[in-house]
């Protein structure tokens, strides 16, 4: 036995990897676990971090996460395409569900099963590949179940915001 105290036997076994592999592209069925509304650290953008838990029909309980603009830093130069970027994302993924962005609280969508279509983002310098949302689609039934083996926290009841009219282009949730 050495230092740690590890059996004779363990002391040759191979290392395992923490690391997990790629979900492979595709179109999977998702819930919506948690949606946090944040501001990007280097600018005045705003964004919508979502995490979503594939449901099937394969890779259930797998997380994916995404980052969905909708307030683009107006001091950018790529300001309008980002914009234009910003509405197609979230004009599919609420319109997944039927809801119209500008006039529905993102809230709304924690708990709900969504059709996402998977790929991959090519790792630059030091970072590795890793998944993406590249498009949603509605999920017949719509409300989702939590995976098996792995029940998902229940999020607090939440009142739906009051609709109210996009100014400038940004939904009525977004300030």
């Amino acid at each position: 036995m050495g230092f740690l105290n590890i059996p004779q036997d363990m002391q040759h076994a191979e290392a395992s990897s923490s690391s997990f592999d790629l979900v492979p592209k595709g179109w999977f069925n998702a819930v919506i676990e948690h949606i946090e509304i944040k501001q990007s650290q280097s600018s005045a953008a705003e964004f919508m971090a979502v995490t979503y838990v594939i449901t099937g029909p394969t890779h259930a309980n797998r997380k994916i996460w995404s980052n969905i603009m909708f307030s683009p830093d107006p001091g950018k130069s790529t300001y309008q395409k980002v914009l234009g970027m910003a509405k197609g994302q979230l004009t599919a993924l609420f319109g997944a569900f039927g809801y119209d962005y500008q006039s529905t609280d993102p809230m709304q969508l924690i708990n709900q099963q969504v059709g996402i279509k998977v790929g991959i983002s090519k790792g630059t310098g030091d970072w590795p590949d890793k998944n993406q949302v590249d498009s949603f689609r509605p999920v017949s039934g719509g409300t989702a179940q939590p995976p098996a083996q792995q029940p998902m926290q229940q999020q607090p009841a939440q009142q739906a915001a009051p609709q109210q009219p996009a100014q400038n282009g940004q939904p009525s949730w977004s300030r």
